[in-house]
């Protein structure tokens, strides 16, 4: 240790806590002149010591610290003092004493408050506040800091009006939760430099361009930013400007006036689109060269474009409906109006008919609209035109100028009649005119000779044109609710019809004519009073699908056993009191429902159906099942509730495949022991019978997850078939049924925690989360069921239920199925598109997510209570996103249905809350 005459007592205490710093002599001299002399130390690297080589706690290294610091306040010509990192909470009073401290930097430490009589350092021309994210406030005499030239607070919380008294200031930085640029910045005339980074800034005012000396401007990651002033041209002094994630499309025209730039940052290309740059923007950017990072040149906007942004910005048309995107409209593109006014519509058909490749017009009007402008007949080039459900009562003539019209959807108005000049529209493929009140169709529509698609559904119509024979390009025919009694002979010209849907109208009978429909692959008719079915229905041999239900059916023809090619047939709520033996022709049947019949038996040649998966034969009067049930070896569901079976054939144990198993409310006093060979079981339904016993063989049913007992007086079984029930209680996979003198234990060990804790590694490394934005993906899921419903409501007209095979999971759900059994449930289907369309992976971490893979690998349905099971943050996670989703989604789907008049307020009112009545 260096001693001298000159040293003071404290210099000496200064060595030795430097020395057990192991701070060199270079940063703090070890002699009395060195000591006088300094005016820089910088001693950031105390936070890099090790504890353990220093034999101190952490608490005493910041005392230690916080001494030395004390003995350094000593140094009368100390200029520039750099603390980074210190770990302390505050510093010694006397750091006041160093007044010709010029600089102080305390980045990113531990600091919660700032010395008081911080004033005296009047000397002070730059504070460096960086990430000091638990400093409390400012002292009361900070402002008093009037030689301030450097103030650095980013990413520190603190914020005050009177940063705005420091004149002199030349470097600014601000961030966090900023919703707009304080005023008083724009007064600070010597800033150079201007930090406004990781804000939620969404406006530039043009007060910016009062900064003429600024050299160097950071506006990056303030995602709301969408524009910025003319007026930022005058900050001609510009050499450093980032605009990096924000989401820019346009810069002003004065940008060019900024030539002394050396780095300009814009990236990246999806958040700052820059689509809307005039030539001279572009012009100037493109001659930067290097100098801007983040940029690919584009084709700059045509005037014309930026009048239909400008327009679309006014009229507060999102860029999804109308992309403010130069490349999108130099090709075929759709628009989407939503929202619109019927002014606001008027002054579109007026102004931009012309719109060049103009492919697809969809309006969503505000309110009703009796009358659509005339001006929709400028657009000569639209091939595609949808005006749905907005109350017109009439269409303009001049709809009959769009003549490379291909697709027209008008339904749900209320339109009574058609203008003639429709059937100048002679390119039409798809036309939609449902749901209107029309009481006539113009007979110029005979001129539609190339119509592909027809749907004419929910009209007032009572009859049919013969004419309708003229469109012998017709694929698809959809005339429902009509209250039509018959149909013309002249619908046998259709012969390239592939789709027929004559549901919910008053037939009593099919014209012969129908049979010359050779091409014909769905045929609808259900909900009408048919009593018999043309024997000529055989020679429909391409049908796929048949839906006749809701009618009133006694018999089928035996020529039904020509139609080998069906996959679907739906001929529930008839009156049949048998099937023909035909019936076993139809091998290639996947689904096939006949409840709600009079059936008192079923033919043997059922089981020749040996590709059928779904059999439901409910409500009908049903002693008993046939043996050859047994060879439906792919059924994965058999209902047969409600009928009067007192016994089930020993050859259902062949159905291997079987997961859904419903034979509640019949006359069943015992189960075959076979049953128990149904290992793939999981749902078991096997209420209201006259059950007394249970066969042992039930305990190798392992996979089940719902099992219903009620309604029987079940009193005689082994103690292993009660061990094995009381299990799938605690479970939760059982009805309210219990054993006598039963009570409920709380699960101790979930079969879900075996899965958490043995997750394959394989798993956990595949996993790579993404960012998310919640609001976008509770928007992924509703158009995803939105698209499902859309995709299924003929059927849901057709069926009165709700089933839709959306390819997800079991590809089967219903979307009534609210409460109750998981299976094919609403919640089920939420669950397969959060699941596979990844959604999952984005709201959960990495080992939340492994850890989901496997659960629901094992069993799917343990999605709705793994809670806390996955970690302890999931189960919060689940309230504040998983439930939201969950409930948001069933909403969405609540609100559709009814919107589209089917009443499902019994099966959504518990878990909405609503009132059924």
């Amino acid at each position: 240790m260096t001693n001298n005459k000159n040293t003071e007592p404290w210099m000496q205490e200064l060595w030795n806590l430097a020395d057990k710093f192991q701070i060199s002599d270079d940063v703090i001299p070890r002699d009395a002149v060195g000591l006088e002399q300094l005016n820089e130390l910088k001693l950031e690297q105390l936070n890099e010591l090790k504890l353990e080589d220093l034999d101190l706690k952490l608490e005493d290294l910041d005392a230690e610290a916080f001494e030395l610091i004390k003995l350094i306040s000593k140094l009368p010509n100390l200029k520039i003092l750099d603390l980074s990192y210190y770990g302390g909470e505050s510093l010694p009073e006397e750091i006041v004493n160093l007044t010709s401290l010029e600089q102080l930097k305390i980045h990113e430490s531990a600091l919660e408050r700032l010395p008081e009589n911080i004033s005296r350092l009047e000397n002070l021309k730059s504070i460096d506040l960086f990430a000091c994210d638990v400093l409390q406030d400012f002292p009361d005499d900070f402002f008093q800091l009037t030689q301030l030239e450097e103030l650095l607070l980013y990413s520190t919380e603190l914020y005050s009006d009177e940063i705005g008294s420091l004149k002199k200031l030349k470097k600014l930085s601000l961030s966090g939760d900023l919703y707009e640029i304080p005023v008083w910045i724009f007064d600070l005339k010597e800033l150079t430099e201007l930090c406004l980074n990781e804000g939620a800034l969404s406006e530039i005012p043009s007060e910016i361009g009062e900064l003429t000396k600024l050299e160097y401007l950071d506006l990056g990651v303030n995602e709301r930013i969408t524009k910025l002033p003319e007026s930022f041209g005058n900050l001609t002094n510009l050499k450093h400007l980032s605009l990096d994630c924000c989401s820019l499309q346009s810069l002003p025209e004065s940008f060019v006036n900024l030539t002394q730039l050396e780095e300009l940052e814009l990236g990246p290309s999806d958040m700052n689109t820059l689509d809307r740059l005039s030539h001279g923007v572009t012009e100037f950017l493109t001659q930067l060269g290097d100098t801007v990072s983040g940029w690919e040149k584009k084709e700059p906007a045509e005037p014309w474009m930026l009048e239909l942004w400008d327009w679309a910005d006014k009229s507060k048309i999102s860029e999804y409906d109308i992309p403010r995107d130069v490349e999108f409209l130099q090709n075929p593109y759709a628009i989407t109006l939503d929202n619109l006014t019927a002014k606001k519509l008027s002054e579109f058909c007026n102004k931009f008919a012309q719109l060049k490749n103009l492919d697809f017009l969809h309006i969503y009007l505000k309110g009703s609209l009796s009358n659509i402008p005339n001006g929709i007949g400028n657009f000569s080039n639209l091939k595609s035109l949808t005006i749905r459900g907005f109350g017109l009562t009439s269409l303009p003539k001049t709809i009959g100028n769009l003549e490379n019209l291909t697709s027209l959807d008008i339904s749900g108005n209320q339109l009574t009649s058609l203008p003639e000049t429709i059937g100048n529209l002679e390119n039409l493929t798809d036309l939609s005119i449902d749901d209107n009140q029309l009481t006539s169709l113009p007979d110029s529509i005979a001129n539609l000779e190339n119509l592909t698609s027809l749907d004419i559904s929910f009209s007032e119509l009572t009859s049919l044109p013969e004419t309708i024979g003229n469109f012998s390009n017709l694929k698809s025919l959809t005339i429902r609710g009509f209250g039509l009694t018959s149909l013309p002979e002249t619908i046998g010209n259709l012969e390239n019809l592939t789709d027929l849907n004559i549901s919910r109208n008053q037939l009593t009978s099919l014209p012969d004519s129908i049979a010359n429909l050779e091409n014909l692959t769905s045929l609808g008719i259900s909900g009408n009073q048919l009593t018999s079915l043309p024997e000529t229905i055989g020679n429909l041999e391409n049908l796929t699908d048949l839906i006749i239900s809701d009618n009133q059916l006694t018999s089928l023809p035996e020529t039904i056993g020509n139609l080998e090619n069906l996959t679907d047939l739906i001929i529930s709520d008839n009156q049949l009191t048998s099937l023909p033996e035909t019936i076993g022709n139809l091998e290639n049947l996947t689904d096939l429902n006949i409840s709600d019949n009079q059936l008192t038996s079923l033919p043997e040649t059922i089981g020749n159906l040996e590709n059928l998966t779904d059999l439901n034969i409910s409500r009908n009067q049903l002693t008993s099942l046939p043996e050859s049930i047994g060879n439906l070896k792919k059924l994965t569901r058999l209902e047969t509730w409600n009928n009067q079976l007192t016994l089930l054939p020993e050859t259902i144990d062949n159905l291997e495949n079987l997961t859904y198993l419903i034979i509640s409310g019949n006359q069943l006093t015992s189960l075959p022991e076979s049953i128990g060979n149904l290992e793939n079981l999981t749902t078991l339904d096997i209420s209201d019978n006259q059950l007394t016993s249970l066969p042992e063989s039930i305990i190798n049913l392992t996979e089940l997850f719902y099992i219903s007992l009620s309604g029987n007086e079940l009193n005689n079984y082994s103690d292993k078939v009660k061990d094995f029930l009381i299990q799938l209680i605690n479970n939760n996979a059982l009805d309210d049924w219990q054993p006598q003198d039963f009570v409920k234990e709380q699960p101790t060990d979930n079969i879900i925690e075996s899965y958490i804790h043995s997750v394959p590694n394989e798993v956990k490394e595949t996993v790579n989360l993404d960012d998310f934005d919640l609001s976008e993906l509770e928007q992924e899921i509703i158009d995803r069921l939105d698209q499902i419903i859309v995709n299924n409501i003929a059927h849901f007209r057709e069926q009165g239920d709700f089933k839709v095979r959306p390819g997800y999971g079991y590809d089967k759900f219903y979307l009534d199925w609210v409460d109750g059994s998981y299976d094919m449930s609403l919640q089920s289907l939420i669950h397969y598109i959060m699941y596979e369309d990844g959604i999952y992976k984005k709201v959960l971490n990495k080992n939340q997510y492994a850890r989901l893979l496997h659960i629901v690998n094992e069993q799917p349905e343990s999605i709705f209570s793994a809670d806390e099971l996955i970690d302890e943050n999931y189960s919060q996670l689940q309230y504040d996103f998983l439930d939201y989703f969950y409930y948001t989604s069933i909403k969405f789907v609540y609100d559709k249905l009814t919107s589209l008049d089917f009443d499902v307020s019994d099966a959504f009112s518990e878990y909405l809350g609503i009132d059924p009545y």
